[in-house]
């Protein structure tokens, strides 16, 4: 029954995996064959030009707007919060006595700070690696926007630092109950254990969430490295790197996958 069953629907799933699979060789071939073309190696010539240009020209400014404005948004999502939380114990005459809307409003304010001030970080930090990766042309003709977004980076992941530890500190202010500080190296192992159940199954759903969009991610990444490379020319590195961050994300999960596996075999 069930091998009939399996059979059904791997004929069901094959009637749209392979049209995908013949499209997207035919795909890669025309891709490739246009890649050969001289007319195609001029215009991925030039379009590689204007965007080593403007990424020389837009990188300190990167560095120094979105992590300055991450931090400005975070910062405005912190004290609205804390604004909040402090007017509704004014409304109230002790703390169990605070609406779990106002509280829940609270903490998602909270959260969407964490969120600003992550993003704000890590698209600084992309726009720095670009900086580095110019450093000998800032040297020769603009030393002085070189020190600006260096002095910029360094300020705005201290500040980025210091307002996750004051939201993390509020947070615990809104549940007792939570442990951990942002400078501990085992924070996020302490905040976990101190969560409850149901906490816990959010940040399970939500970190497989993450698992399935960073694999796709990986795939697309992948993909359009090894596309690309027929225009641009840039040699497998790009391709190797994507790849070896689908692949050690995969082989993470399914090797913690096994072993807790045995773990729930075993109690």
């Amino acid at each position: 029954m069930n091998n009939e069953r399996n059979r059904r629907e791997n004929r069901k799933a094959l009637k749209v995996f392979i049209p995908i699979i013949i499209a997207a060789a035919v795909v890669g071939g025309i891709v490739g064959g246009m890649a050969s073309t001289d007319g195609a190696k001029d215009i991925a010539a030039n379009i590689s030009d204007f965007l080593r240009e403007l990424l020389y020209l837009i990188a300190p400014y990167g560095v120094v707007l979105t992590g300055t404005a991450g931090i400005l948004i975070a910062w405005y999502f912190y004290k609205s919060a804390e604004k909040e939380f402090l007017h509704s114990k004014e409304q109230c005459r002790t703390d169990d006595e605070v609406e779990e809307e106002i509280l829940a409003a609270v903490d998602r304010k909270i959260s969407l700070g964490m969120l600003t001030v992550s993003v704000a970080v890590i698209v600084s930090f992309i726009f720095f690696g670009t900086v580095v990766s110019y450093i000998d042309r800032y040297l020769d003709g603009n030393g002085n926007l070189l020190i600006i977004a260096i002095i910029f980076f360094v300020a705005e992941e201290f500040f980025a630092v210091k307002l996750q530890q004051m939201m993390i500190d509020f947070e615990k202010v809104l549940n007792p109950e939570k442990q951990g500080s942002v400078y501990d190296l085992k924070f996020k192992e302490k905040w976990e254990d101190s969560c409850d159940e149901m906490e816990k199954l959010m940040i399970y759903k939500a970190s497989y969430k993450a698992y399935q969009t960073a694999n796709k991610a990986c795939v697309a990444a992948f993909l359009a490295m090894v596309m690309l490379s027929f225009f641009f020319d840039y040699g497998p590195l790009p391709a190797i790197v994507a790849g070896s961050v689908w692949l050690a994300m995969t082989v993470s999960y399914c090797l913690e996958a096994m072993k807790l596996d045995k773990e729930k075999i075993n109690e």
